[in-house]
């Protein structure tokens, strides 16, 4: 029974998303001087270039805040660990691999910008 709600289920999906692709595109081709542009009615009007590095600057942000959270929570192990070898080495072993983690965030954000400070200047 679960297996036929499933499937009924996927396949009125597969109209709705083709249908949703398709009405924009009718739209335009029908109104007068149509020209193919990157900015439709109730689309997002943006390239796909400063998509991108949006995109990027977003995952490279978002990576080297959980680095950080991760050194902090190492360090937190470290403070209660009152003595307990097992907890203060792995607030050690947590420090030390967000600290590799942001070396590496760092690093790469910085070979990005450079490719794209060169490539599109």
């Amino acid at each position: 029974m679960k297996k036929n709600i499933f499937i009924h289920g996927f396949l009125s999906i597969i109209p709705g998303i083709f249908f949703g692709l398709l009405a924009p595109l009718a739209q335009a081709a029908s109104s007068p001087g149509f020209q193919m542009n990157p900015c439709w009615a109730g689309i997002a009007c943006t390239r796909p270039g400063p998509l991108f590095q949006q995109m990027n600057n977003a995952f490279f942000a978002a990576a080297g805040m959980i680095a950080l959270s991760i050194f902090l929570v190492g360090a937190f192990m470290m403070v209660i660990s009152a003595g307990q070898d097992t907890l203060l080495q792995s607030g050690k072993r947590a420090m030390k691999g967000s600290l590799i983690g942001i070396a590496l965030v760092t690093g790469s954000y910085g070979i990005y910008r450079t490719v794209v400070y060169w490539l599109y200047p």
